[in-house]
């Protein structure tokens, strides 16, 4: 193997000599220096050798037929020497064809092939003369404002088909989303109860822990939570009169939310609420508490039908 510590010339990129410094140094900091290469052509062929497998670069695979370094102070002609350790055959300098290549000799030649097909393309430029023909600038400007105005139309209706499923999906999440951040409107002023005491409203449904009227009261509590600033009154069956409540706390307090054993009727209910609401200003909604009793409700009642005539 050649040693590490032989020392080579270091060159700068245009070949000036700028140093010496030791042949490992050299490798790992990739700095430029001079290398010797021996081609023996015969027949047509050329004599290639196969590196040893314990080289440091390329181990084991083909090579010049001679290489190796020029070490420091050496010329191109010492280079031979590389023949006759590696093959055992000297040679004389002057029965070798020396040429002294870099790679700036090969950057010159790349630049004078590259610039080649650039002057034949402008050579072949200056043989064609561009004509405007007044007709065909014409028909290529129409087709560009053409091209213009259909891509504005296709935006335009992509536009207002994506506005047109964006209002259907806000109209119909509106109730949800209404509640949740307080859109599609303004805000409850008035809550009107509508509460029926009747026996009914004393059972207990399956689970057997609280009676009906107990389970609605605590509801209507915890949505009046919800509301906020909103206004309560109460109507209950009993009695039949309004009643603002201070405070939705304190509902199942009140000797108006209490059980009785009276019965409930609806429709007088929802005649008091709607002779209470014509004196009310701001936004109102009716509430309605009941377990739906045929008894309670009267569906036979005339004014329904006066109801439904009405609308």
């Amino acid at each position: 193997m050649a040693d590490p510590g032989e020392r080579l010339d270091v060159l700068d990129e245009l070949g000036a000599h700028v140093g010496v410094e030791r042949r490992d140094v050299v490798h790992r900091d990739g700095l430029w220096h001079r290398c010797f290469h021996l081609w023996v052509l015969s027949g047509g062929g050329v004599l290639l050798q196969r590196r040893a497998a314990d080289k440091d670069a390329f181990g084991g695979m083909l090579d010049a037929t001679a290489a190796g370094h020029l070490l420091a102070g050496e010329s191109v002609a010492d280079g031979v020497r590389e023949a006759e350790e590696e093959l055992g055959v000297a040679f004389a300098p002057q029965s070798v064809a020396l040429r002294l290549a870099d790679d700036l000799d090969i950057a010159r030649g790349d630049l004078l092939a590259a610039v080649v097909p650039i002057a034949i393309h402008l050579l072949n430029r200056r043989r064609h003369k561009t004509i405007h023909w007044a007709a065909m600038q014409f028909l290529l400007k129409a087709t560009r404002e053409s091209r213009g105005k259909k891509k504005l139309r296709h935006i335009l209706i992509l536009t207002c088909r994506a506005l047109a499923i964006a209002a259907l999906f806000l109209a119909a999440a509106q109730p949800i989303v209404s509640g949740l951040v307080g859109w599609g409107g303004s805000s409850i002023d008035t809550v009107v109860l509508l509460l029926d005491r009747s026996v009914s409203m004393e059972t207990k449904p399956s689970d057997g822990l609280n009676p009906r009227r107990q389970i609605i009261i605590e509801k209507v509590r915890d949505a009046m939570a919800n509301l906020g600033v909103a206004r309560l009154v109460l109507i209950d069956s009993a009695s039949m009169e309004p009643q603002e409540i201070p405070s939705p706390d304190i509902l199942t307090d009140l000797a108006a939310t209490s059980a009785t054993d009276t019965a409930a009727n609806f429709p007088s209910l929802l005649s008091r609420a709607a002779e209470f609401l014509a004196e009310t200003t701001g936004r109102s909604e009716v509430w309605l508490a009941s377990d739906l009793q045929a008894s309670s409700w009267q569906p036979e009642n005339e004014r329904w039908a006066t109801a439904s005539a009405s609308k």
